[in-house]
């Protein structure tokens, strides 16, 4: 029933954008279609990361400075009241280009122009905006922030516990404030109260890398150290936020409990605990410890517990916060080697007629054992046909290009050359890994 509804409701569609030209009416019908998938009933238009303190749900209006770059994201409303990201599905367009474009991803990319321009966002006869308006107002003001409020020192963070802190940025006295945490440099320092001129440890980190800008944790606390948070962005600071890490934890522990990787692959740990002995479950405290760096030289580990194979061999990794600690064995193995490749195909030979194609498909075991990989399309697999009855023409090609067809597709080559009723044409199609593993199939052609 619901395929009957789907074809109903595009024939109704056609009828309705009959007198349109033809590229406009295909538009219109692909636009109508995708409505319908989705029943979106409005479009939400919002900034990704660049956000106006207090325009957080979208609606309001977006501040952006000259020359500067911002992916928006469409969100579609069902009549529900589902969300529906459909940022890739609509058409995007500017109300005025000479201020700020966007392209078909939804960035927003804003020029050397002040002025309040339109980003729509259109799927079918529904359409969404976001109003942004671009000034050439510098920023003034950095803050620390938590959950949208500016925080004052001292501020109080519990030790294991990792924080999400963000930044505000003052762009003029006209303007709003704007989230800026994925803009700005984020930095901690640790200073001894009593001497400044001590070299201390350092009990907390904050990240500077993509998706995690911002995020904050402590594993050590102590009366002697004292801990400060900094933001910057070109010659603009914030004022410092000292820190006052306290608390406790009761365990923490390393999950997977011990690993094996090859050489040069990757492995993520997690850190699991426990803040009292009592609690029923367990807090992810990866990005609030600390992964002490292993003695030996066989693995590497991040700040957040990516390991990583360096040399054949085992090490320790250690994980630990507030004085408990955590250890496991990683042990990396030799890089697992080709040993052979095969042509995987569910007959010894390949059986086709004039009027065929086939699909072969190539694979590489593993010294390890691994799960055979689909090398088919692999840039060191090349495939070819070798000719087995020479007296008579070629009758198939194999693709050895991704386009306009997979490699190892199989095909008839017509020369001209028409097999008789009762004869059969042979020849073998040959795959080679870096032009060293071979194996091939016999493939029959018929008429």
């Amino acid at each position: 029933m619901s395929k009957i509804v789907d074809y109903l409701f595009v024939v109704a569609i056609i009828t309705l954008l009959s007198a349109c030209d033809s590229e406009s009416k295909f538009n219109n019908i692909e636009q109508a279609i995708k409505r319908n998938k989705y029943d979106v009933t409005e479009i939400i238009v919002r900034p990704t990361q660049t956000i106006t303190v207090g325009n957080e749900q979208g609606g309001g209006t977006t501040y952006l400075s000259f020359d500067f770059s911002e992916k928006f994201k469409a969100t579609g409303i069902t009549s529900s009241g589902m969300e529906v990201d459909i940022s890739s599905e609509i058409s995007w367009s500017s109300s005025n280009s000479n201020i700020a474009e966007v392209n078909q991803s939804g960035v927003v990319t804003t020029f050397g122009n002040s002025g309040s321009v339109s980003i729509i966002a259109k799927l079918a006869s529904i359409q969404g905006q976001a109003i942004v308006q671009v000034s050439a107002e510098p920023l003034s003001v950095l803050e620390i922030a938590r959950d949208g409020q500016v925080l004052s020192t001292p501020y109080d963070v519990g030790v294991c516990a990792p924080i999400q802190f963000t930044a505000l940025g003052t762009y003029g006295v006209s303007e709003p404030k704007r989230y800026v945490t994925h803009l700005v440099t984020w930095e901690v320092t640790h200073t001894n109260p009593n001497d400044s001129a001590v070299t201390l440890d350092p009990i907390s980190r904050v990240f500077n890398q993509e998706g995690k800008k911002g995020r904050f944790g402590a594993w050590g606390t102590t009366a002697s150290v004292k801990a400060e948070l900094n933001i910057s962005l070109g010659a603009i600071q914030s004022s410092p936020l000292e820190l006052n890490i306290q608390g406790s934890i009761s365990e923490i522990n390393i999950s997977p409990n011990g690993a094996i990787i090859p050489i040069s692959s990757k492995q993520q740990f997690t850190a699991n605990g426990k803040y009292n002995a009592t609690d029923t479950s367990t807090a992810d405290m990866s990005d609030a410890a600390f992964w002490s760096p292993p003695q030996s030289g066989a693995i590497t580990v991040s700040d957040t517990g990516l390991v990583t194979g360096v040399s054949p061999g085992s090490s320790t990794l250690t994980v630990s916060c507030a004085g408990v600690e955590d250890s496991v064995t990683v042990t990396v193995s030799e890089a697992a080697k080709i040993e052979r490749i095969s042509i995987d195909y569910p007959e010894d030979f390949v059986e086709m007629t004039q009027n065929e194609a086939v699909q072969l498909k190539a694979v590489a075991h593993y010294s390890d054992g691994r799960t055979p990989e689909d090398i088919t399309e692999s840039d060191n697999t090349s495939w070819s046909v070798r000719i087995i009855d020479k007296d008579k023409a070629q009758p198939i090609a194999v693709s050895n290009d991704t386009d306009p067809v997979d490699k190892g597709n199989v095909t008839y080559k017509n020369n001209g050359d028409t097999i008789p009723v009762g004869e059969k044409r042979f020849s073998e199609v040959v795959v080679k890994y870096n032009n060293d593993l071979v194996d091939d199939i016999v493939v029959v052609v018929i008429p």
